[in-house]
């Protein structure tokens, strides 16, 4: 038997084995959904679109440097949740598109947690707690960038947190 022929047989089923682990392992771990509310505040201002982030708790904006801690979720994820509130007149869908980083991301820094949702957004106020999927597991200092896209415009907003492990 040539010892090179198999060395040859052995690579290429080494390849194909691992090439179906995810297909014989399951499929990869997916976010749970965002959770959406509708409320019927008054608008702010002269109703133009605005985008908060806010404790889920107190429904007050959340402060610069705020503690995002990590939890667990479904399939064994570790998340970071964060919540949102978007008013805008239209009753269009939104993307949004969250990320966590630490400075100099991606040249020295690292994705710390992301996650984006499709939202069919309310008339008036509408609510949204997106899960991040968490990349790095320590406690560090970042930034969240957030980024809603839809009805023709796009909206963005971003502050500097700790994610807590």
């Amino acid at each position: 038997m040539n010892l090179r022929l198999s060395r040859s047989a052995l690579l290429v089923g080494a390849l194909l084995g691992f090439s179906t682990m995810g297909t014989v392992c399951g499929p990869a771990v997916e976010s749970p959904p965002a959770e959406v509310t509708c409320d019927g505040m008054a608008a702010p201002g002269e109703g133009e679109p605005v985008l908060l982030l806010v404790d889920p708790e107190t429904k007050t904006p959340l402060l610069e440097g705020a503690t995002l801690q990590t939890e667990r979720g479904p399939e064994l994820g570790t998340y970071v949740y964060v919540t949102l509130r978007h008013y805008t007149a239209d009753v269009e869908g939104y993307i949004y598109a969250l990320r966590v980083v630490q400075d100099g991301y991606p040249e020295t820094g690292a994705l710390v947690a992301e996650g984006t949702s499709f939202v069919g957004s309310c008339s008036g106020w509408t609510e949204v707690v997106v899960p991040l999927a968490l990349n790095l597991f320590e406690t560090t200092p970042a930034t969240l960038r957030l980024q809603a896209q839809g009805g023709g415009q796009v909206i963005e907003a971003e502050m500097r947190v700790n994610v807590a492990y």
